[in-house]
């Protein structure tokens, strides 16, 4: 089934991972053009991206969600438990 892929070793390897991970530009807009919120956290739970949908939806500014993560815009009498969960699930 694949014996023409056979020369390329390499390439049969790589081919689902351009199908899979598409280049910064492509995710960006991607994200951008979809109609819900959309972000993507580093292992330490740092916020690295968010498409605009968060200014839509919550009236928060982007830059400040980059800056100072989500646990700002959990209710105080909610914040320990979110901290929590944050911690737990890094």
């Amino acid at each position: 089934m694949f014996k023409h892929f056979r020369r390329s070793s390499v390439t049969l390897k790589m081919w689902p991972l351009k199908l899979t991970y598409p280049s910064h530009l492509d995710f960006e807009q991607l994200a951008q053009a979809m109609p819900h919120i959309v972000y993507v956290a580093n292992a330490n739970g740092s916020i690295n991206f968010i498409n605009e949908q968060w200014t839509n939806i919550t009236g928060q500014p982007v830059v400040l969600a980059l800056k100072h993560g989500l646990a700002d815009l959990v209710h105080p009498d909610d914040r320990q438990k979110y901290l929590l969960f944050k911690v737990k699930d890094i």
